[in-house]
């Protein structure tokens, strides 16, 4: 019944992209890549004023993919490198303990890619993930506060078809296990609210006789919410409609 905390926040970032792709023979591709993100938080407490401030915080991030041709119609792929998350501006700039501003990610993938059919690609993949800290909601304080380091795993599937030249169908399925490593590991504690199930399933109509739109469901499966797995969410789901008609060239 009382105010715990309220703040005025603005968070300004930047990033510059660059990427090369080289093809050594018909078969065999990379494509490297890197990337420099800035970010300014700026933060002003009216209740903690103490924990008001500001920080800029900048990273790089170097990535390489190498795609090998095995047969005309399957690509096997390799990927890792390099990324990151931001922490909740509000304990970037606390005054006691303060959070690390940008965490550090890496991360890397295996998989093959199909495309036997004119219409459908599909693609499998295994991918592994592991982040300096993790970013979780704290329930007493209102808002999120940082953790220790973790590894995800996981398989994705991934299915893209196009029946006709007006529809396109997607459909995706992934598959993840999140913990905490190192010294946060133990009693193999979860990361809470890592999501463990997802499933999203789109159709998109872009013109048939003037009408476009679209629907797609996604599916959140249950996952813990705290770290000894004895409490879980309940399963959810998310469905979006979209039509609409073109009524004239310049007019939808």
């Amino acid at each position: 019944f009382n105010t715990i905390t309220h703040d005025g926040v603005i968070i300004t970032n930047g990033a510059i992209f660059g990427q090369a792709d080289m093809a050594f023979s018909p078969h065999v591709r990379m494509i490297t890549g890197l990337r420099g993100d800035t970010y300014h938080f700026d933060v002003k407490s009216s209740v903690n004023t103490a924990d008001s401030g500001s920080k800029t915080a900048t990273l790089v991030s170097p990535k390489v993919s190498m795609i090998f041709s095995i047969s005309p119609d399957n690509d096997l792929f390799v990927s890792g490198g390099y990324g990151f998350h931001s922490n909740d501006a509000r304990g970037v700039t606390k005054a006691i303990d303060p959070a690390s501003a940008l965490v550090r990610v890496k991360g890397g993938e295996i998989g093959i890619k199909n495309r036997s059919f004119s219409t459908l690609q599909t693609a499998l993949s295994l991918w592994t993930m592991e982040s300096d800290s993790e970013l979780v909601f704290a329930g007493d304080t209102g808002n999120t506060e940082p953790t220790g380091k973790a590894r995800r795993i996981g398989v994705e599937w991934a299915n893209y078809y196009k029946p006709t030249p007006w529809m396109i169908v997607d459909a995706d399925v992934s598959l993840s296990r999140a913990r905490y490593i190192g010294a946060s590991a133990a009693g193999n504690r979860y990361v809470p609210e890592a999501m463990e199930q997802t499933v999203s399933i789109g159709a998109i109509i872009s013109d048939y006789q003037g009408w476009f739109g679209g629907a797609r469901l996604r599916y959140f499966g249950s996952r813990a919410l705290v770290e000894d797995n004895s409490q879980r969410s309940q399963p959810s789901a998310l469905v979006n409609l979209k039509v609409g008609k073109t009524l004239s060239k310049t007019f939808d």
